[in-house]
């Protein structure tokens, strides 16, 4: 991997970790799945239309959070390669 490339990535990786340990992001995505869950038991078993919709955005939070996860690897890992504890 260039230094150019590998900058970028260590980086995202930076940024990906100071989000997930940002305590207003964490409040707001449990408040998001809080919601979600809530309003899933309150849903017509009938209207699989919206259960569907409301399943996908909590996955959709799970995906985020994953990408955010690797991002945060991926940079402390090149961070280390750049430092030459790899």
């Amino acid at each position: 991997m260039d230094v150019d490339t590998r900058d970028k990535v260590i980086e995202k990786g930076y940024r990906a970790a100071r989000l997930l340990e940002d305590p207003a992001f964490k409040e707001t995505l449990d408040e998001i799945s809080d919601s979600l869950h809530i309003g899933l038991e309150s849903v017509p078993t009938d209207n699989q239309e919206h259960i569907m919709s409301m399943v996908s955005q909590l996955r959709a939070i799970r995906w985020i959070v994953g990408k955010l996860e690797s991002a945060a690897s991926s940079g402390r890992t090149q961070q280390a390669a750049r430092d030459g504890k790899i």
